[in-house]
């Protein structure tokens, strides 16, 4: 969220404390059916592609963040 100036590699993971399973869905008639379409939909329409989640710092903002990043690769 570029809140501070620490990163992941300042950290050290001792021991995952909970399991937080999502699950991406879509509507019935969307256009996507896979993944991948879904990131290649991302990647050619950056800022137009939206999601829900919790709010920021949630684990769903936080895995949207990673599907960002996954469609910027």
């Amino acid at each position: 969220m570029n809140i501070c100036d620490l990163d992941y590699e300042d950290f050290t993971v001792i021991s995952p404390l909970v399991g937080d399973p999502k699950v991406l869905v879509v509507g019935k008639d969307s256009k996507y059916n896979t993944l991948e379409e879904l990131l290649d939909d991302i990647k050619a329409n950056p800022g137009k592609v939206t999601m829900s989640h919790s709010g920021p710092g949630g684990s769903g903002h936080n895995q949207g963040l990673v599907l960002k990043s996954l469609a910027t690769m």
